[in-house]
């Protein structure tokens, strides 16, 4: 179902819905690039290591990687996004990652969080992490990560793992000491987009 909330035994209808708690919830992001770069997913099993990262393609075209989500919600206000990500190799601009918003009617979003360079060499501290407000959405919808690498692996590589949907479920608002007050508040800004964009080159 995909729709934040757990109905089935072990909430396995929420399994295979992109969200990294889950076992097998990597499986849930579908590539759905044209061009001549391609998002892979890596499950170590020995480790339970398990990221999505950028990778050559079959394509032919100039395009961004792009992987999507199964169709997910609605979505409550609170509704966050959480993933960490990576962009490491030894040449100084790895690229560009990037998240969007696919409205089952409205089409696909304005990117609502970009970052272009690099994170680090390599090692666990090139690791960043990000807590993106997706807020509330009407409609059924698909998340989908975006990227272009300037050197394809094993000389850079751009990564993202421990994604997570966080407060998510449409009847869900986060407690308050203001109660219906500070509700009232999150619904009327509810439907504002947030764009939020970081680069690592000042």
């Amino acid at each position: 179902m995909c729709d934040f909330h757990g109905e089935c035994e072990g909430a396995e209808d929420e399994s295979r819905c992109g969200d990294f708690s889950y076992p097998g919830g990597g499986s849930g992001w579908t590539d759905a690039s044209i061009g001549g770069q391609g998002w892979m997913l890596h499950r170590n099993v020995t480790t339970e290591e398990e990221y999505l990262y950028v990778s050559e393609a079959p394509g032919q075209q100039l395009t961004r990687a792009q992987t999507r989500t199964p169709l997910l919600g609605p979505s409550g206000p609170a509704c966050t996004l959480s993933f960490d990500f990576a962009l490491t190799g030894n040449v100084t601009h790895i690229g560009e990652l990037s998240v969007r918003v696919l409205d089952s009617l409205l089409g696909m979003s304005p990117p609502l969080w970009e970052f272009s360079g690099k994170t680090a060499a390599g090692g666990e501290g090139a690791w960043r992490h990000v807590d993106l407000p997706i807020g509330f959405r009407e409609h059924r919808f698909q998340l989908a990560f975006e990227a272009h690498a300037e050197e394809l692996p094993p000389g850079a590589a751009i990564r993202v793992k421990d994604v997570r949907f966080v407060g998510c479920h449409a009847h869900y608002f986060p407690s308050s000491p203001t109660g219906d007050a500070q509700r009232t508040a999150i619904a009327s800004t509810a439907r504002s987009y947030i764009i939020i964009i970081y680069s690592s080159e000042k």
